[in-house]
């Protein structure tokens, strides 16, 4: 089976609504880490946190 897709006004009109909400933000980013459940900054033995990159709004 192959997938059609069509282009349907109603959806455009959402999407452009929705990201047009944060028109005129400053592009910058933020730096995070995640932990396991529990974990506390500092503590060692429940693993590697990891980092990622996150949005900021101003």
């Amino acid at each position: 089976m192959k997938l059609q897709f069509k282009n349907q006004d109603f959806q455009t009109a959402a999407v452009e609504t929705v990201t047009g909400l944060f028109a005129g933000q400053e592009r910058t980013r933020a730096t995070f880490s995640v932990m396991e459940e529990g974990q506390l900054p500092g503590q060692t033995g429940f693993g590697p946190a990891e980092l990622g990159v996150g949005n900021v709004l101003r």
